[in-house]
């Protein structure tokens, strides 16, 4: 059976809209929510979507001073009483064969060490049914893992299963590769960037494979519907914390990733490609998505 863990902040009304997809999915009996200290209705919100679902049980655990992404995570799979354990999101829906398939998949093959369907980030006001047309197996020709930025690119086109270093977030694996490489409360401060890729990191340079499936997806709320609560910050912050914790992440595994990525360039040559990644995709990009007529408003 599944542990589903999700942590969260206060982040009450987007668990009103996503919480019951985690309910409705197969092979769980437990739902572990765990609060890192917000101050909204969230047990409310919760106890109100697990009534209509008694035969899984909900654990509502609350970190009464603020301890960040990674150790919400940590919490979680410390009480959780299943042998698979799926992280879920607050702001995130599961698609109904959700955990069914990922669990046939992990079953089937013993050196998975993790696996997730695809992640659409929704349009605003766009139904999951939608997304799930709009996206197909992706929408971008481009490789789906970025070794200059040192992520996935969620919406490179790729069909069927793929071998990945990383995947993202909502993700299933075992509760003992947790207790064996789990994840690093280091990842306590600001936005917690690298959380989740440094526990997946380090069970991929130890052997295990790391698989995204396009068999099954999740949905991800568009930024117009999640404004507030988890770990947001401001982009100057964003920036700031992403580099910082990358720094740490190489420090931890970049040597490690050379030989079996073929990366051919330095530690601190990937750090400033990595930065001007992020400035470019956190201060430029966004400019030039601004309308022509604003520029000849600012300009004229």
């Amino acid at each position: 059976m599944i542990t589903i863990i999700i942590p969260t902040r206060n982040r009450a009304y987007t668990l009103k809209k996503v919480g019951e997809s985690y309910y409705q999915q197969k092979h769980v009996n437990e739902i572990i929510f765990v609060d890192d200290s917000g101050d909204d209705n969230t047990k409310e919100v919760i106890d109100d979507i697990s009534k209509n679902y008694p035969k899984i049980i909900t654990k509502y655990i609350r970190h009464e001073k603020r301890k960040g992404a990674s150790a919400g995570r940590i919490t979680g799979y410390t009480n959780a009483s299943n042998d698979y354990i799926l992280f879920g999101e607050d702001d995130a829906y599961l698609e109904k064969n959700y955990t069914d398939l990922l669990l046939n998949k992990i079953v089937l093959d013993n050196t998975i060490g993790l696996v997730s369907g695809r992640i659409i980030y929704k349009l605003f006001n766009e139904r999951n049914e939608e997304s799930e047309k709009r996206f197909g197996f992706g929408i971008e020709k481009k490789e789906a893992f970025d070794k200059y930025h040192f992520g996935n690119n969620i919406n490179a086109y790729f069909e069927s299963d793929i071998e990945l270093p990383m995947t993202h977030a909502l993700f299933l694996t075992k509760k003992s590769l947790l207790e064996k490489f789990g994840y690093d409360p280091f990842y306590s401060k600001g936005n917690g960037y690298r959380e989740e890729s440094d526990f997946q990191i380090n069970a991929f340079v130890n052997g295990y494979k790391i698989v995204c499936t396009n068999d099954t997806h999740c949905y991800h709320m568009s930024r117009q519907e999640v404004q507030k609560g988890g770990q947001r910050v401001n982009r100057f912050k964003q920036l700031y914390w992403n580099i910082y914790f990358t720094n740490y992440f190489y420090n931890k595994y970049f040597n490690k990733l050379k030989d079996k990525l073929n990366i051919t360039y330095s530690k601190n040559t990937a750090i400033v490609f990595f930065s001007f990644s992020m400035f470019t995709i956190l201060f430029i990009n966004p400019i030039k998505k601004i309308p022509q007529f604003i520029w000849r408003r600012i300009f004229k």
